[in-house]
């Protein structure tokens, strides 16, 4: 039986996709589902698609998506694949990280026990590739005040329920921080998110990987979700 399902959009950093897909595969906990959601390669998503369809044609589990225009963007790819899972939990991991082999046990153990009501649930990570060190953020539940401060969850290390995964464009950046824009979302509705404080993902850093890229800051949607939360509190 199906228990997660993954979703793993591609753009950029096509180089990485074979890694990251073995990363999966390596996983202690077997049941699983990988949707791979080739965007912008194409109508017939081209040398992308038949490099993950290599690995969906020997493993069930995997599964190509070729998202051909109009779809367009992360925000867009990432709602059209968790349109066509079934399962309760989502995962998300960008084509160039990895996980260690225990990432969804972890989560799964963590989801029958101490974060039983928890709605998000990520990990520690560590940095690879044109730099390396680890991000070490909060551990156990997140408090609703830390994101006025920073994004505490990483988005490759997510486990999120499926009623709760649903990406947007915020005002401010088109997107480029759709993920701390949703646990935003997520905690403003009163729902609980959750650290494992272990390191169970490497985020790769690289010339086109979103952390050295774009160049803009999330202070605007900071902001944004601080008045949201005092809006929320003078109601209460």
């Amino acid at each position: 039986m199906v228990f997660i399902s993954i979703l793993t959009p591609v753009f950029n950093g096509v180089e990485f996709l074979e890694q990251c897909i073995r990363s999966v595969r390596s996983q202690t906990f077997p049941d699983w589902e990988l949707w791979i959601g080739v965007n912008g390669h194409g109508d017939d998503g081209g040398m992308v698609a038949q490099l993950a369809s290599h690995f969906s044609a020997s493993d069930s589990r995997v599964h190509v998506v070729i998202q051909g225009p109009p779809l367009k963007g992360k925000v867009e790819s990432l709602n059209h694949l968790v349109s066509l899972t079934k399962t309760d939990w989502i995962a998300v991991l960008d084509c160039d990280d990895i996980w260690e082999p225990l990432k969804l046990e972890k989560q799964v153990q963590a989801i029958h026990s101490h974060a039983s009501d928890a709605v998000v649930i990520g990990t520690f990570c560590q940095y690879f590739g044109e730099h390396y060190g680890k991000l070490t953020l909060e551990a156990g539940y997140i408090e609703p005040s830390i994101l006025e401060r920073h994004n505490p969850i990483i988005n490759s290390s997510s486990l999120i329920r499926r009623e709760y995964c649903t990406w947007k464009y915020d005002e401010h950046h088109d997107g480029i921080f759709e993920d701390f824009y949703m646990w935003m979302n997520i905690c403003l509705l009163g729902k609980k998110i959750y650290n494992i404080p272990e390191f169970l993902v490497w985020h790769r850093i690289h010339k086109s990987s979103a952390f050295n890229s774009q160049g803009k800051s999330d202070h605007m949607l900071r902001l944004w979700y601080a008045g949201q939360r005092i809006i929320s509190n003078k109601s209460d």
